[in-house]
């Protein structure tokens, strides 16, 4: 299935969102359209943050000074590969890469400093690792900067970015997943009463307890879904070199 397939039938987007509340408000003259929109980004992002956690891919090629520049949408990583023959291999945080505020992204080499044959420990092996594995390279998520930097010999290398999202991205890309449609919709009504001058004390705890009945649902689902992988995931954070599912 293509992503744009997989976005359509399993996400929905945030005008979408804004529709169904112009909607059930039975208004349709678009005037608090812009105004509605906001409070759906400021609900995703919360959402993201706290509950959803969605993940998404990126392929991006190592500059000359071993950088990365993350996208906008980036949260955290999850795993760090490098594209090797069709395969992508996870590589190893390591906090001890020089962080410099001299030089942009770029501009200087001199991060290549890791052998390129360093072979990982027999213990990795259990791990399904292949016997004979290289220590590719090592990465540091430069946090000011929102890019990743390496140690290694990958510059003009393939490397693969799995990484937790805000939802929200400012290029126009913008996709949720289906079961955070009720919550948003539910965040945006509430936003409204809040900042309505007219409306009364009952009628926002009302929205807010239709708010919170909607996060706990899509709570509940989330914490079903979490997998045998998910856990899998925790346990070997930080292990080097293994081969991608």
């Amino acid at each position: 299935m293509s992503v744009e397939s997989r976005k359509t039938n399993n996400y929905v987007t945030l005008d979408s969102i804004v529709r169904n509340v112009i909607n059930d408000l039975g208004d349709y003259d678009q005037s608090n359209w812009k105004r509605y929109k906001q409070w759906v980004i400021r609900g995703a992002k919360g959402l993201s943050l706290h509950i959803l956690k969605p993940i998404e891919v990126g392929y991006f090629t190592v500059d000359a000074n071993n950088c990365v520049q993350l996208p906008d949408d980036y949260l955290a990583y999850r795993r760090v590969g490098v594209v090797i023959d069709g395969r992508i291999w996870t590589l190893t945080q390591d906090d001890t890469i020089p962080i410099t505020r001299e030089e942009s992204c770029g501009d200087v080499a001199q991060y290549a400093d890791i052998m390129d044959e360093e072979t990982i420990p027999e213990t990795y092996t259990w791990f399904n690792a292949p016997p004979k594995v290289f220590n590719i390279a090592y990465h540091r998520y430069d946090e000011e900067y929102n890019r990743m930097i390496f140690s290694g010999n990958v510059a003009g290398q393939s490397v693969a970015i799995e990484y937790f999202s805000t939802g929200v991205s400012l290029n126009g890309e913008t996709h949720f997943p289906v079961q955070a449609e009720e919550p948003l919709i539910a965040w945006t009504h509430w936003q409204r009463v809040l900042h309505d001058k007219n409306s009364n004390e009952s009628e926002r705890a009302s929205r807010e307890r239709i708010f919170n009945n909607a996060t706990y649902d899509l709570l509940n689902y989330e914490t079903m879904n979490f997998n045998f992988d998910d856990l899998v995931d925790v346990l070997n954070a930080g292990n080097s070199q293994l081969a991608k599912r």
